[in-house]
């Protein structure tokens, strides 16, 4: 019989090989290629995430009225040399679609969006998240086209289904490139939703670019987010709404389920931000913060966040804030908000956007509104640029990888370890069948080839020698695979077979020896050991027995003689626990042979609350200066409050 294996196994050998290399040479060749990609980056939505809100970027011109596309570049790359990479940018709607689509030529209507097209492209091939801004809409789209707001530095609210038209366009023009959506800004005062704040309409024109972005991709699962509200810390007047009060009557018009965060631009030039404090009058930005967590738990909103799309101070002289102040304030904001949570733990503040990057003059004026850069005029770094450094150093963002593709596989086949495993065990079994009736003394022989096959095929072994190297370790693997599951196989049929040969011996004495003397240990011992070795199918007749049991008796070690037991002591030994003791010891072979290796140039600035300056319309503002350069409006309020003494916020419209 052992010649009879042997030759068998040097007859399956090749056959499997050749069995294992028909499906691969059979396959399909598949060509691989190279494709250009952009990686563009999602926004990490955590209180430590640190951006900066710069809505010069669209406003920044040559003498010629071009985008400075110069000035673009070194401002990026100065966010990058601090360690800041997300963005805020304003996408103009006035400036993108001067007139309703459709009026012009397609190319003269491109050409409307070539410096939106530039700063997000520039902010994506560097890799930097971008949260956009969808405000400032155009004459042609308000919902009183007869009155012109611009032309006293306001904005009129637009049409609901008109903005939602123009975010769905927007979503669909840069796709993945922009992580998130702002809807409108600061319409919480009524230079940016003239005549009349209106929360009611404010959450109509939300639905509608909310429905219009997540629709522009299809079932894309990686959706730009949604953020709404982008209030201003102030409180309620005849030109401006309390945020709290604000967000409480979005949620009774329906906003649940059409925003993915709140924003929040917790301005103030005489209060620390971890200084909350409340008293008859006014709440600072954090109590107003904490009553708008409030509102969001209470509708069922925990699990989205609150982010601060700006925070900042100016370093004007006037205003009474040095740098030193303002590196002060930032760097107690930075911390403080990082920090916030609900009472359960939970933190519930998103990115923080620092207003702004660089200081500009305004007809070679430096003023309070143009002041608010970390950066001065002539690229200096204030304090600040420092303080913003230092934390996002100290409170680093793992970025998320993209998912590497998988493989290609042809459908229908396994890859080429699963192929050498499942030949290899085909081959071990039609030799087991070949001696089916001498299985227990065959099953020895067939591990150890089983483990030469696995040797052979092994990174080191010949066969594998002769395989490129990529599939080495794949035909390595499949060959264990084989080896490892035939000798598990094999265990399990030993345990299984001598658990019913027991069963068979047991009611076999207890038919033919009833009333005799009990059965001693020694001699149920043997009876257990002759019955593993015999095929239940080949037990026809006594002859057959006698001879596969002297088969049995010449191939395998002779056990042990049991110790005598005395004649006069009776041995009282269940038979059900001496088969279920061999039972064990074979489940626990079988386990160890199984076992597998181990914003503002065009959006809001902060000013002071209280009464609305008529300085808003002055010529010297910033807004005036980008209207020259960019065609685009932008004024700036300086609302004083002071004397009351509360937050100096405020807005700025394009």
């Amino acid at each position: 019989m052992r010649a009879v294996a042997l030759a068998t196994v040097i007859t399956m050998v090749p056959l499997a090989i050749m069995l294992t290399a028909a499906p691969t040479l059979s396959k399909p060749r598949i060509d691989r290629m190279a494709l250009d990609y952009v990686l563009t980056a999602g926004i990490v939505e955590s209180g430590t995430t640190v951006g900066i809100a710069d809505s010069d970027l669209w406003a920044l011109s040559t003498p010629d009225g071009k985008l400075d596309t110069a000035a673009v570049n070194r401002h990026l790359d100065e966010m990058q040399a601090l360690g800041v990479n997300t963005v805020r940018i304003v996408l103009p709607w006035r400036g993108n679609e001067p007139f309703r689509p459709g009026t012009f030529p397609p190319g003269v209507e491109e050409a409307a969006w070539a410096r939106s097209d530039f700063i997000v492209n520039a902010a994506a091939d560097r890799g930097m998240a971008i949260v956009a801004v969808l405000a400032h809409g155009p004459d042609w789209a308000g919902v009183d086209p007869n009155t012109d707001w611009s032309l006293i530095g306001f904005e009129e609210p637009p049409q609901p289904d008109l903005f939602g038209e123009y975010a769905g366009r927007v979503a669909t023009r840069y796709g993945e490139k922009i992580a998130a959506y702002e809807i409108w800004n600061e319409p919480n005062y009524v230079r940016a939703w003239a005549p009349t704040i209106d929360p009611a309409a404010y959450t109509e024109m939300l639905q509608a670019a909310y429905t219009a972005i997540k629709d522009a991709n299809g079932d894309d699962p990686n959706d730009p987010l949604v953020v709404a509200g982008v209030l201003g810390a102030v409180i309620s007047s005849p030109v401006t709404l309390d945020p709290v009060a604000f967000v409480e009557t979005m949620y009774a018009s329906g906003a649940k389920g059409y925003f993915d965060a709140l924003s929040f631009h917790p301005y103030h030039y005489t209060l620390k931000f971890s200084e909350g404090v409340k008293n008859d009058f006014w709440r600072s930005p954090l109590e107003q913060l904490i009553e708008m967590r409030q509102l969001m738990l209470d509708n069922g909103d925990k699990d989205l966040k609150i982010w601060a799309t700006e925070y900042g101070l100016p370093t004007f002289g006037d205003s009474g804030v040095t740098e030193e102040q303002q590196a002060e304030f930032i760097e107690d904001f930075l911390n403080a908000w990082k920090d916030l949570k609900d009472a359960d733990g939970t933190s519930y503040t998103g990115p923080s956007f620092i207003y702004t990057l660089r200081d500009r003059l305004v007809n070679g004026v430096l003023t309070p509104n143009t002041s608010l850069g970390i950066f001065n005029v002539d690229w200096t770094a204030k304090l600040a640029a420092q303080v913003i450094k230092d934390f996002i150093e100290a409170n680093p963002q793992e970025p998320e990888e993209p998912e590497e593709p998988e493989e290609p596989q042809e459908p229908g086949l396994p890859n080429l370890g699963e192929q050498i495993a499942q030949v290899l065990q085909a081959f071990f079994q039609v030799v087991a069948n070949a001696v089916q009736g001498l299985f227990n003394a065959v099953a020895t022989f067939v591990n150890s080839v089983a483990q030469a096959i696995a040797n052979i095929f092994s990174p080191g072994g010949a066969a594998a020698a002769s395989l490129p190297p990529e599939v080495q370790d794949e035909v390595a693997a499949g060959a264990d695979m084989a080896a490892m599951s035939w000798r598990a196989a094999s265990a399990e049929r030993d345990a299984d077979e001598s658990e019913e040969s027991a069963a068979e011996t047991v009611s076999s004495d207890t038919s033919e020896e009833a009333g005799t003397e009990e059965t001693t240990t020694a001699e149920l011992v043997e009876s257990v050991e002759s019955v593993e070795s015999v095929e239940a199918e080949e037990a026809e007749t006594a002859v057959a027995e006698e001879t596969e049991a002297a088969v049995i008796e010449e191939e395998q070690v002779p056990a042990e003689e049991p110790e005598p037991v005395d004649a006069d002591v009776e041995t009282d030994v269940d038979a059900d626990e001496v088969v279920e003791t061999d039972e064990t010891v074979t489940e626990d072979a079988a386990e160890d042979d199984s076992r597998e290796p181990v914003r503002t140039g065009l959006v809001a600035r902060p000013g002071q609350v209280g009464t609305d300056d008529a300085d808003d319309t002055d010529s010297d503002n910033s807004d005036s200066d980008d209207t020259d350069q960019a065609g685009a409006t932008e004024d700036t309020g300086d609302d004083d409050g002071s004397s009351r003494g509360g937050p100096k916020s405020g807005s700025e419209a394009a």
